[in-house]
């Protein structure tokens, strides 16, 4: 059985030949996490949607590090429970 992705691409294509690769889905939402980060690291404020699912906007959460300039944001979605880490150094 496809998986979502698949499914949409065999949708929208008119052969079903076309195949997805199986890590597809993961490559689009490690995208979707490094452009958060991008995201979160230039603008904390800015709201951004959750790149798993799309269903709710990210809480944005600062953990300060104990030393000066370092830290990592913590990207959370309160709807599915996706979450990452982007660690910050503003020392460099």
């Amino acid at each position: 059985m496809p998986s979502d992705c698949q499914q949409r691409v065999f949708d929208e294509c008119e052969s079903p030949i076309v195949q997805v690769p199986a890590h597809a889905r993961c490559m689009m939402s490690r995208r979707g996490w490094i452009d958060a980060g991008i995201m979160v690291t230039g603008s904390p404020s800015e709201l951004i949607r959750c790149p798993e699912n799309d269903d709710d906007y990210l809480v944005i959460t600062w953990i300060p590090s104990q030393t000066p300039g370092k830290g990592e944001f913590h990207l959370k979605c309160p709807t599915c429970g996706a979450d990452n880490y982007v660690l910050v150094d503003k020392t460099l």
